[in-house]
């Protein structure tokens, strides 16, 4: 059984195709690549999924049991344990990076307005708990040691990182990363993958957009390719790096 399945959705904007019938599945636990050239239409796939865009049709079923979340609102399908991250760095830049971390986990929290006006045990047991859950989510990709600085302060690879973490402090089933190594140096890219593959260890399946075919290939089951909206090909990442129609989507007709 497929944890998310997505049936021929498409997307547009005016008179703009952004998507047209674009189908994929994933299975517990594994890895999915999605590629293709600037302006195929991957992030509004993902925003398709994940809540952000309507699709104007075609259908997305999400879970063990897989329920249809076309067309709900972004909270609704984290709730149904499904986290992002996004091509452009998206931190609340004036809290602190652990603050950032525990935002990740509000819908783990328990604590009423009554708990908020007059502390109890109980909830400040629960904001311990999620504290301690905070850091272990920054000790995971080493980046503990700037807990109390301001988001928008540290390096932007730690920013990046950052914004793994407090993705999987919602505790997702499925975690979908759009560029993740974006900006990234050679060996902050090794780092991301060694972290990727720790996460789907934890049995967390992973839809991933990424330009640099070094971090995709070597981390995808399989990779889905998308070229003007359309999807092209799909099959192991042997398969797609041989593929003529993907090779022509990249370098054009000789």
């Amino acid at each position: 059984m497929s944890l998310l399945r997505v049936d021929n959705i498409s997307k547009s904007f005016g008179g703009l195709k952004a998507i047209q019938n674009v189908s994929i599945s994933i299975r517990p636990g594994e890895i999915v690549g999605l590629i293709g050239p600037n302006g195929a239409g991957k992030t509004t796939f993902f925003n398709c999924i994940t809540g952000i865009y309507k699709p104007d049709a075609g259908t997305v079923m999400f879970g063990d049991y897989e329920q249809e979340i076309t067309g709900l609102v972004s909270y609704m399908i984290s709730w149904r344990g499904m986290a992002r991250t996004f091509q452009n760095i998206r931190l609340f830049a004036n809290m602190s990076v652990l603050e950032n971390v525990i935002v990740g986990a509000h819908k783990h929290i328990r604590s009423s307005l009554v708990d908020l006006l007059f502390p109890s045990k109980r909830s400040y047991a629960d904001e311990m708990k999620f504290v301690r859950r905070a850091h272990e989510l920054l000790e995971f990709f080493g980046i503990d040691r700037y807990a109390n600085d301001l988001a928008s302060s540290i390096p932007y690879g730690s920013q990046r990182r950052l914004e793994l973490a407090r993705a999987l402090a919602c505790e997702p089933k499925l975690l979908l990363l759009d560029e993740p190594a974006a900006g990234m140096n050679p060996q902050e890219k090794q780092d991301l993958l060694e972290h990727i593959s720790e996460i789907r260890r934890q049995g967390i399946s992973i839809l991933i957009v990424e330009h640099d075919m070094k971090v995709i290939m070597p981390l995808s089951d399989k990779v889905v390719v998308l070229d003007h909206g359309e999807k092209i090909a799909e099959g192991r990442p042997e398969e797609i790096q041989k593929n003529p129609l993907v090779i022509e989507a990249y370098l054009g007709k000789q």
